[in-house]
């Protein structure tokens, strides 16, 4: 019994004197505004309790050595009435009575206390068993009820148990979430968390189910990617693409868009393959952003260089005079006229002259046993040579192979320009001296147009981009 005596001397003050330092532990769970409770009247109850009790105590333990029915073993200065009588009934109750109370207000103090223990309980489920043991014990009886605010503190207890059980039915959604996650089941984890009442969620909790959320919904996009093949569709996925947060989901928009730049460059090679400009312009620049593009493979500069020299070349094929001028010559009398035909060199040195067919066609008519007439060496000025047109098909034919094995230097496209200016400016002063007409009659058909015009653009066009002709030649 002394035992008793010393519990709950040394618990009951401390208990209830220290309940209000307990209440912000419990207030940590950021409930919505609990009851008021009184703790100066709980401070104030405490000490009548403790007077109360320490009377009991003090009397108990006197009357534990005395015969209580004999009046000379009493405790000093005790007055003590006879059990039986009234007046000792009454003294024995009141007794009763304080040690009765003072139990029940040590065992509500004790039970509060250690629910809001100085170390928090961080699992919301061992909180909510100790609130319902708490409320169970003093649910026929609340140790509080006499003391201004008493009531308010069951309700404060009350109030945490509704606050605690739907923070607990949204942790288990959340680890639920969590366990889909694990398990690469996004819809599932998403499903999941539309379920949690975001409001019933602390801070940090609720800071972990936006970063889940976020990470699902990453995770569900990218689960199926669009084919390599279509590049526009895979476009728009990463145009579309939630942002990424975590190393990994930079790492997969990072290979996504590398791999999205390859299949672009390899796109835009084919395209300028397959389906080239009109104009060196668009096509150099076309192919200058190519190389200069970071995710180019490294051999793309080589082949873009190929590819380049052929569409080159097909912009310049080679030029072929007409049959016609193979057998057909031409000359100007000492007058200056033009005079053109089929010549054959006849004589010796000393006295040269020329068979002379008026056409390829009477040529081929009467053969060489006959002719339409001679020309001595001395009516003409100059020997017969090949027609113009011929002349200048080889002279077009060597400066484009020139060109050709030369392609990346800017001199030979200016050599070759000037040639083409060249060939322009004796082909105009050929017709303007009617020799042009003068051949196409001896050889019935017209000229072949060299298309000079169109070779002299070009090489003026490139000579205009020569920036990207550097870029492509990696200069």
């Amino acid at each position: 019994m002394k035992m008793t005596y010393a519990l709950l001397m040394g618990c009951l003050p401390l208990g209830l004197l220290t309940i209000g330092s307990f209440l912000p532990a419990g207030q940590i769970q950021q409930a919505a505004p609990p009851p008021m409770v009184n703790v100066n009247a709980l401070g104030a109850l405490a000490k009548q309790q403790q007077v109360e009790a320490g009377k009991a105590v003090e009397y108990l333990q006197r009357l534990e050595k005395a015969d209580l029915l004999s009046a000379r073993d009493l405790p000093p200065d005790v007055s003590l009435p006879e059990p039986h009588s009234p007046d000792g009934q009454k003294w024995f109750g009141a007794v009763h009575q304080s040690w009765s109370n003072a139990q029940t207000a040590h065992d509500g103090a004790v039970a509060f206390m250690a629910l809001f223990h100085p170390k928090p309980i961080s699992e919301k489920r061992k909180r909510l068993a100790e609130l319902e043991k708490f409320a169970a014990r003093t649910s026929n009886r609340n140790p509080f009820a006499d003391v201004p605010g008493g009531s308010a503190l069951m309700d404060y207890v009350t109030s945490l148990c509704d606050k605690i059980k739907p923070q607990i039915e949204a942790e288990d959604h959340l680890s639920k979430a969590e366990e889909f996650s694990e398990q690469k089941n996004y819809d599932g984890c998403l499903d999941e968390l539309k379920l949690i009442k975001r409001e019933k969620l602390d801070p940090l909790e609720l800071a972990d189910l936006v970063k889940l959320q976020r990470k699902a919904e990453f995770k569900k996009y990218w689960k199926i990617e669009p084919p390599e093949s279509d590049i526009e569709k895979r476009r728009k996925f990463l145009q579309s693409s939630p942002p990424a947060v975590l190393d990994d989901e930079k790492a997969t928009i990072e290979k996504m868009e590398r791999a999205l730049a390859l299949a672009e460059c390899q796109q835009e090679f084919k395209l300028l393959r397959d389906q080239p400009p009109a104009q060196a312009r668009d096509y150099l620049r076309r192919a200058a952003a190519l190389v200069q593009n970071k995710a180019a493979p490294a051999d793309f500069r080589l082949t873009l260089r190929m590819q380049f020299v052929k569409w080159v070349t097909s912009k310049l094929p080679v030029r072929e005079a007409l049959v016609g001028a193979t057998i057909v010559m031409e000359t100007k009398r000492k007058n200056g006229t033009p005079i053109a035909g089929v010549f054959k060199d006849a004589g010796d040195k000393s006295s040269k002259w020329y068979k002379y067919w008026v056409s390829l066609s009477e040529f081929k008519k009467v053969g060489e046993t006959k002719y339409d007439q001679i020309y001595l060496a001395r009516q003409l000025d100059g020997e017969p040579q090949q027609p113009l047109c011929k002349r200048h098909a080889e002279a077009f034919n060597e400066g484009r192979k020139k060109l050709l094995a030369h392609w990346e230097s800017a001199d030979e496209w200016r050599m070759f320009a000037a040639l083409c200016q060249q060939l322009q400016r004796d082909w105009k002063q050929y017709q303007d001296q009617g020799c042009l007409a003068e051949f196409e009659r001896a050889a019935e058909m017209k000229a072949r147009d060299l298309e000079i015009e169109a070779a002299l653009a070009l090489a003026n066009e490139l000579l205009g981009e020569w920036s990207s002709v550097a870029a492509l030649n990696g200069e």
